[in-house]
Formats: C-alpha cells, sequence, structure tokens
C-alpha cells in the first residue's frame, strides 16, 4: 500500500463526483409555502450556507464510485474549513495538515433577485495548482417551498477564473484606471492567518480607492464558461415554467410587494 504522502486524486474524478451531486436533496431541512416570496429571499442567504456546509460530507458518501474507486484513499475524507481559502479540503483524518486536494464551494440561488451574485476575490497568488472552484445551483424542490436541490453544479479551474476576473478588471476603459492590489503574506504563515483577498481599485478623483460593487462578482467577470452555466441552468424547467421564468416572476413579487 502506497504511503499516505505519496498519494495523489485525479482531479477528474472530483469533478465527477461533483456532477455526482446533481439532483440531491437535502431532506432534513425544509421551508413552508411563504405568504410573501420575499421571505424566501431572506432564507436563501441562510440556506445558501448550509448548502455549502453540506458539499463535504456528499462528496465523502460518493467516493466509492467517483474519487475513491481504488479504496487507495480511505485514510481520506473531504472537511469544511470555513476560515481562509478553500473552504473545503480532502485531509487525512489522523493528520488534517496533510491536504490531498483543495477546493472552493459558492452556491447559487436560482431565484435570487441578482444572478450569481456570490464573489471570488481570491487572488490566484495563494491558490495551490488544481484547486477547483464549484458553483453550487440550488433552488427548492417545490419551487417556492420544499427541501433545497442541488439541480446543477459548474467546476472551474479556481486560478484560471482568477486570471480572467482580474485580466477583465485591469482592461475597464479608460485603461490604467482600474487595478488589483494582491496580498502579500510571509513565509510560513499560519494557514488561518493568511491573506487571501484581493482587491479591486479605481482610480478616482487623483486617489486609489476600492471598489464595494463589481469586483469580484461571478455575473460580473463576463466569462463564457459561468455564462454558458448560468443560462443552462434558467433553460431548465419546473411546474410548466423555465427556471429564468421562475426567477423574472419572483423579482415581479418581490418588486409589487415594496
Amino acid at each position: 500500500m502506497a504511503d499516505a504522502h505519496d498519494l495523489a486524486v485525479d482531479p477528474a474524478r472530483i469533478r465527477e463526483a461533483l456532477l455526482a451531486l446533481e439532483g440531491t436533496v437535502i431532506e432534513d431541512l425544509r421551508l413552508p409555502l411563504p405568504g410573501d416570496l420575499r421571505d424566501i429571499a431572506k432564507a436563501a442567504a441562510l440556506v445558501s450556507g448550509i448548502v455549502e456546509d453540506r458539499i463535504p460530507a456528499l462528496l465523502n458518501s460518493v467516493r466509492g464510485h467517483t474519487w475513491d474507486q481504488d479504496d487507495e484513499l480511505h485514510a481520506f475524507e473531504f472537511r469544511r474549513f470555513p476560515i481562509g481559502f478553500p473552504d473545503i479540503l480532502l485531509v487525512e483524518r489522523a493528520n488534517p495538515d496533510h491536504v490531498l486536494f483543495q477546493m472552493e464551494a459558492k452556491s447559487w440561488y436560482i431565484l435570487a433577485s441578482g444572478p450569481l451574485t456570490a464573489r471570488f476575490e481570491t487572488s490566484p497568488a495563494v491558490m495551490a495548482e488544481g484547486t477547483i472552484l464549484a458553483i453550487v445551483a440550488w433552488l427548492l424542490d417545490g419551487v417556492v417551498s420544499g427541501s433545497p436541490k442541488l439541480l446543477r453544479i459548474h467546476s472551474d479551474d479556481a486560478h484560471r477564473l482568477a486570471t480572467v476576473r482580474d485580466a477583465a478588471w485591469e482592461a475597464i476603459e479608460p485603461l490604467g484606471s482600474h487595478r488589483v492590489v494582491h496580498p502579500g503574506n510571509a513565509p510560513g504563515t499560519p494557514r488561518n492567518l493568511v491573506q487571501t483577498v484581493a482587491r479591486g481599485e479605481m482610480y478616482r478623483n487623483e486617489r486609489w480607492t476600492k471598489d464595494s460593487d463589481n469586483y469580484g462578482k461571478l455575473e460580473r467577470l463576463y466569462d463564457p464558461q459561468i455564462q454558458a452555466f448560468r443560462d443552462t441552468v434558467w433553460s431548465l424547467t419546473a411546474a410548466g415554467k423555465t427556471l429564468k421564468e421562475w426567477h423574472a416572476f419572483a423579482k415581479r413579487a418581490a418588486r409589487s410587494t415594496e
């Protein structure tokens, strides 16, 4: 049997495992039919956090037919680490400092008023090669009530996406008016103290200021792969409507009650 420190995991198998989670329903969490659709929007942030929390256990549940078919990684499991980047690590149970694979999960509530509003601001300078960013699109299984259902999951190379994000930000015209400032960390900095967030800045009124609205939002990266994922999700149907139509309906309903 190979020594634990000589083991590796195939990223393609991790992506396969993520796809295997599509269609999963978190049955122990259920939201009743609301009197006001805004109540769902208020709960969505909490539910999104729960969805992200469940990803490690769900990945462990499909290990035997996806990422650990040969049972060579029986000493390892996925765990969530909410502090720092990334937030999901494949670690050795007896030695959690031994990390075999890294992943960051971002949840997307499909009926949220703004699509893909989750932020991805991590600097590529702190990413390990091969780290995956997983975008988990979820909806209640009764559309406006019920349990969270993981409809589709997009997996991307985190370093690629961060590079696309920063190049797009710095290309905003007039050229030279936008920049990205990356964090600096001394060698040997403990993981929970590592600064991971890059900062998008704009030059305004003869000084650089941090952007708080646009930099890092997944929807505003204008990345073709993410846009294709969004459009694929929106094309799915539920109760006789496409999810894009349900999204528009939820936005109109929320506005009419304001």
